[in-house]
């Protein structure tokens, strides 16, 4: 005969359950990769590229940071000879990925994680060339609290106003949130209609019409936001030719500079060949002096020296000299992303 128990007591053993799970929650430190950190930092204090992690190492050393935030997601999974937990977490400036190697004796406490655990975090930002952004790789993980969301905004003006510029997740890079999860909020605030604006599409109306067809008194209002460009005003090339591009010459150029950052960073280098018919016809190259002592990292990446420069023309100089030498060429820049003259 199967034992029956009241709906009271089954709440009381799963309370219990989560009390325990609470207990063993806290991932011990790796101490083969231990980071001291001593101050609670905001997540958007982390540097968000390589090329700030870069500079953070370079003025500040190494970027060991200890931060808390809410669980959004979760993933456990085995690998050859152990686990790796991987949770994004935010806090009230931004959010994170973090990963963390879970040996078989924390497994427990680690799969007792729940989205919307509160936990400290305290490991190296370094750039993940797998997942293409800043990541941690916690030392160690330890849960805080769980997150109570119980208390959420209202709106408690008497004449309830109107939004008329509204973002969905069909809004690229402009929006996050479902059309049904904006007209629930609205909704419950007493809001009687909304204005729809994605940009650059309307692909979020039939999504609007599903979440609003069974409220009668809300009204749904429907628009865009649109870019546009100036036909006439709008010019690729201020110097049109009709030329045969196999027949035109090229200049093919590199550049060398003392970091990253288009723009915090000097030039130190112009190298370049000039191509015609497919042949090189002449070279052009020069250092150029920054103003500034170059970083040790950027002397072992391109063997340029202080010394080396200290001599070299200044920008201006190098630039006119570099244009010059292109006139009437096609520039060809080596892994740039755009060429602004």
């Amino acid at each position: 005969m199967k034992q029956t128990i009241s709906l009271m007591e089954h709440q009381e053993r799963k309370a219990e359950e989560e009390q325990h799970k609470r207990e063993v929650v806290n991932l011990k430190p790796d101490y083969r990769k231990k980071v001291e950190v001593s101050s609670l930092s905001k997540i958007n204090e982390i540097p968000q590229t390589q090329e700030g992690i870069f500079t953070y190492r370079e003025q500040s050393g190494e970027p060991n940071f200890m931060v808390e935030g809410e669980i959004f997601s979760l993933d456990l999974s085995k690998k050859k000879v152990s686990y790796l937990l991987k949770i994004e977490i935010f806090d009230d400036t931004d959010s994170i990925c973090v990963n963390k190697w879970v040996r078989e004796n924390e497994l427990q406490a680690a799969e007792a994680l729940k989205i919307g655990d509160i936990v400290n975090v305290q490991g190296k930002a370094e750039y993940n060339t797998f997942q293409h952004e800043v990541t941690i790789q916690a030392s160690s993980l330890n849960f805080v609290s769980h997150a109570d969301h119980k208390s959420s905004r209202t709106d408690n003006a008497q004449v309830k106003r109107v939004e008329l510029h509204m973002h969905t997740k069909m809004s690229n890079l402009d929006g996050l949130n479902e059309a049904a999860d904006i007209v629930k909020t609205v909704t419950s605030w007493g809001h009687k209609a909304i204005a729809f604006t994605d940009r650059n599409g309307v692909y979020a109306i039939p999504d609007i019409n599903h979440a609003t067809e069974k409220i009668p008194d809300f009204k749904p209002i429907y628009g865009c936001e649109l870019d546009y460009i100036d036909d006439y005003n709008w010019h690729i090339t201020y110097d049109e030719a009709d030329i045969v591009l196999k027949d035109a010459t090229y200049v093919v150029f590199d550049i060398e500079t003392t970091g990253f950052s288009q723009t915090y960073d000097e030039i130190i280098e112009i190298g370049a060949h000039k191509v015609k018919g497919g042949i090189i016809s002449e070279t052009f190259s020069t250092f150029i002096n920054p103003g500034r002592s170059i970083p040790n990292k950027i002397t072992e990446l391109t063997s340029i020296t202080d010394e080396m420069v200290k001599d070299a023309p200044g920008i201006v100089e190098a630039l006119n000299n570099f244009m010059e030498f292109s006139k009437g060429a096609i520039w060809v820049a080596h892994n740039a992303d755009s060429i602004l003259v």
